[in-house]
């Protein structure tokens, strides 16, 4: 897989979707693949907007304009009944700039995860009106920072199965990618 340098347009690299596009065989055809993700995107600019990527000047796989939101259901509605799969991975940014906000204070982390995990897990329902008939799955949380799982394996696990009731509230597949890195973590939700 390759890795995008900064400001190297998107179709410099390869990510989740195009691997899973390129296995996706749809009877005679491949499947057309939409990729409105947006790096650095977080649960406030994908629901009000702007793709910072983009507002950066960058360009993204399929542009859109507005919230990332309010152009996926946009696309949806335009296409309903012909879109088998939608995947969503919306965290990290999130998590990232919630523990930066903590400046490295293990209780800030502890105590304001909670608000932070509500915050992050949202917006499926509003997808699945849009796409009623095509497989929605979300991808979880994961913990890249090995070694600290003792502090961070709890509050991963509770963002994880908060995110797999909302995913479950949508009719929504629930992937958790966090036991690839921690088997101790291996939790069914």
């Amino acid at each position: 897989m390759r890795v995008p340098a900064l400001g190297q347009p998107p179709s410099a690299f390869t990510g989740y979707a195009d691997l899973l596009a390129a296995r996706m065989w749809h009877g005679d055809r491949w499947p057309t693949l939409v990729n409105y993700g947006c790096p650095g995107e977080t649960t406030e600019s994908f629901v009000a907007g702007p793709c910072p990527w983009s507002a950066a000047g960058f360009a993204l796989h399929d542009t859109f304009s507005g919230p990332q939101l309010d152009a996926a259901v946009r696309f949806l509605r335009a296409h309903r009944g012909r879109v088998d799969l939608v995947t969503v991975s919306l965290w990290g940014n999130d998590a990232n700039a919630f523990v930066a906000s903590c400046n490295g204070n293990v209780q800030c982390i502890v105590d304001g995860a909670p608000a932070a995990i509500a915050r992050v897990a949202g917006n499926l329902r509003t997808l699945r009106r849009a796409a009623p008939d095509a497989d929605l799955v979300v991808i979880g949380a994961y913990d890249a920072k090995l070694g600290a799982f003792e502090l961070t394996g709890p509050i991963f696990t509770a963002l994880n199965r908060t995110m797999a009731d909302a995913a479950r509230s949508a009719r929504a597949t629930y992937v958790n990618p966090m036991p690839i890195f921690d088997a101790m973590t291996a939790l069914t939700y």
